[in-house]
């Protein structure tokens, strides 16, 4: 059964499909060293799963065979073992991620999801002769008995832990599990060593995604998280994850990164502050597609469909947001960011995921100015693209200015070295804060002497008793 694909990519679907059971297939008995612990791993194929009886979206039975056999991968070690359970996924979603296809590895009693790979969303920007990373997040959940300190403790620990496998990253939160080669769906730099790392990864998880006693893991864990940073944070001699990421501060390389950047709605010195509350929208609960519309619809007054989906990929991207079981949750990353929201790491996570960014800024410093003019001169360039408008280069301009990144003064934006605005010296909120100040959320009294607080109705798309929305 054939359908148009959802993807960007028309055959993005198909080709992960050919790349996931590439990797299936090349299961085989290997010896692995997690954090120092030896593990033997054993492999039984299973039969193929049936396709789903109303097809999937983009590919066809008849062309593209059976889907692929799972894997069930038997993981032991002194004191312990565990059966994980590695086979193709798809997006169970009614919207345009309807049917992507994925890798998940889960425990096999249990069924709990230990990684999950979206290999066509990675896919379906990709061009013909590129090499296309995919990679796993291994940032771990925060969970609700768990206190910041805890929460960060935790992140330092899987981050120690990755940090010493020396597996290749894409960023910093980011392993990369293969690369495909497009159009063929050639698997770099083997099936077997993409199966490799997946295991790899999942063991490296492991004792961060289970809870005590939980079944489908017999004795001890393949390492205690809590004697890594004993061992400091290097103990194996490798580079840190920042060093092995490319770049210093764990930014990819720049063909890994997006050129088309999304704005959000709430004016030009609020974005960061409308992917705030968005956030907290989520972290509060789960929402469809068509909730998040609404909320754009009542709170932003943004109607177009072009636009809802350019702001909800913006969320995607930056990897603060996921689409799972038809809902858009946060990430592990979206939970750590929203511990502590300060501007600069959300350039940071900008600055890795888009192109330009950097380049604004050395455009600001180098000429005094950085209005719009001579930024679109300029930066394509710098980038080696063409754009036909000045819509990129005031979108990065826009989101500098909302990160503090840069100020604007009679239509001059320079660099700043991440210049705090001085606060209200009457306000005693301003003086015990330590963060740049929100602007939708100021205290300020100058300003409120102004303006006045600023009132919204509460959101017709939830229960009209509760409002989301700040006063």
């Amino acid at each position: 059964m054939t359908q148009s694909s959802p993807t960007a990519r028309a055959d993005a679907n198909r080709i992960a499909l050919r790349a996931v059971r590439a990797i299936l297939d090349a299961a085989e008995p290997l010896k692995l060293s997690v954090v120092g612990t030896p593990v033997d791993v054993q492999v039984d194929r299973l039969a193929s799963p049936p396709w789903p009886a109303r097809g999937l979206l983009g590919l066809d039975e008849a062309v593209d065979g059976p889907l692929p056999r799972a894997v069930l991968v038997g993981c032991s070690w002194p004191g312990g073992s565990v059966d994980l359970l590695l086979q193709v996924a798809w997006w169970q979603t009614t919207n345009a991620y309807r049917h992507l296809t994925r890798i998940k590895a889960a425990i096999a009693l249990t069924n709990q999801e230990i990684s999950w790979i979206s290999v066509a969303l990675a896919l379906r920007e990709g061009q013909d002769g590129q090499s296309v990373a995919i990679g796993t997040s291994f940032s771990p959940f925060k969970r609700k008995e768990h206190d910041v300190e805890t929460a960060l403790r935790r992140k330092h620990q899987i981050k120690t832990a990755v940090d010493r496998s020396e597996l290749p990253l894409i960023s910093p939160w980011w392993a990369e599990t293969f690369s495909v080669k497009l159009p063929e769906g050639d698997v770099l730099p083997s099936p077997r060593e993409g199966f490799a790392r997946l295991v790899h990864i999942a063991l490296l998880k492991l004792p961060f995604f289970v809870r005590g006693e939980q079944e489908g893991i017999k004795g001890k864990l393949p390492f205690d998280p809590d004697r890594l940073l004993d061992a400091g944070t290097n103990g194996s001699g490798g580079a840190s994850s920042e060093e092995r990421s490319g770049v210093q501060g764990g930014a990819p390389a720049a063909e890994a990164r997006r050129d088309s950047l999304w704005s959000l709605p709430g004016g030009v010195r609020h974005f960061k502050q409308t992917l705030d509350d968005l956030l907290d929208e989520l972290r509060e609960q789960p929402l469809t597609e068509e909730e998040l519309s609404t909320l754009f619809r009542e709170r932003y007054e943004v109607t177009g469909a072009t636009a809802r989906s350019g702001y909800t990929n913006l969320l995607l991207n930056l990897g603060l947001a996921q689409l799972r079981d038809g809902r858009f949750a946060l990430t592990p990353d979206g939970e750590a960011y929203l511990l502590d929201p300060l501007p600069r790491a959300l350039f940071e996570r900008l600055h890795r995921t888009y192109t330009g960014l950097i380049e604004v800024l050395v455009i600001a410093s180098a000429l005094g100015r950085a209005d719009t003019a001579r930024v679109n001169e300029l930066l394509p360039a710098l980038l080696d693209t063409v754009w036909r408008t000045t819509t990129q280069s005031s979108i990065r301009r826009n989101w500098l200015l909302s990160t503090w990144c840069a100020t604007c003064a009679a239509g001059r934006r320079p660099a700043t070295a991440w210049r705090r605005p001085s606060p209200c010296t009457s306000c005693p909120s301003s003086r015990a804060s330590s963060r740049i100040p929100r602007p939708r959320r100021s205290t300020c009294c100058s300003r409120a002497s102004r303006a006045g607080p600023r009132q919204r109705p509460p959101p017709r798309w939830r229960a009209a008793t509760r409002s989301s929305f700040p006063t």
